[in-house]
């Protein structure tokens, strides 16, 4: 039996010539990084494209490099992959989020014999999302050239994806602790807003859709 002692949850984006991410990045499941490279050359991504490697347990691999999330950029001319990692930063981090997954059962109706029928239920797809209040903005990114951290409403407006990732500190009954669990996925920010009296601190909240599977992420 495990305690949930508390969540936390940063919003990253990728801090690149100030270029919003407006196309989703692809993600490949591979045993390891090279595998992933040798697995995105046969899939005819468009040049520039970004990319990331999970392994066969749904985990999001790390980049040994940075110590971040793996990120890679693809170049279609060469067959390369140039690693973004570091260029991964994080915008916002919330004091207070709600993460909400769901599994679609879907009920199908099968015809017996003598007029007899019998329902059936069946896995549908998966979904989330998050829910946050309080939502700070981190100013300083990089190196300070590029600041987007309070264009939360930029990022809605140009569809920006981003990336997510939801700490859960963990301890067990006895009040010992145990490792994180993390979970890191894609995501759309569907609707965002600030609230503050004048002359205040003013924080954002916002409601972040996830696009495609959330993962587990291990460092």
């Amino acid at each position: 039996m495990a305690l949930l002692t508390a969540n936390k949850l940063g919003v990253y984006i990728l801090r690149q010539d100030d270029v919003y991410q407006t196309s989703p990045i692809t993600i490949t499941v591979a045993a390891n990084t090279g595998a992933a490279q040798t697995a995105i050359n046969t899939l005819d991504l468009p040049n520039d494209h970004l990319w990331a490697a999970v392994n066969s347990s749904d985990v999001w691999l790390e980049d040994a490099s940075t110590d971040r999330p793996n990120l890679y950029l693809h170049d279609v001319t060469a067959s390369s992959h140039t690693s973004k990692s570091a260029n991964l930063e994080l915008a916002y981090a919330a004091t207070n989020s709600t993460l909400d997954f769901s599994t679609a059962v879907e009920e199908v109706v099968a015809k017996g014999e003598q007029c007899k029928s019998s329902t059936y239920t069946s896995i549908g797809a998966n979904s989330w999302s998050i829910t946050v209040d309080g939502l700070i903005s981190n100013e300083a990114l990089g190196d300070g050239t590029v600041a987007r951290g309070s264009e939360i409403f930029d990022m809605c407006n140009t569809g920006e994806y981003i990336i997510v990732k939801y700490m859960l500190d963990t301890t067990d009954v006895s009040g010992s602790d145990e490792n994180d669990t993390v979970y890191i996925g894609q995501g759309i920010i569907e609707s965002a807003n600030i609230s503050g009296s004048f002359d205040s601190t003013q924080t954002y909240s916002a409601t972040i859709r996830g696009y495609g599977k959330l993962y587990k992420y291990i460092n």
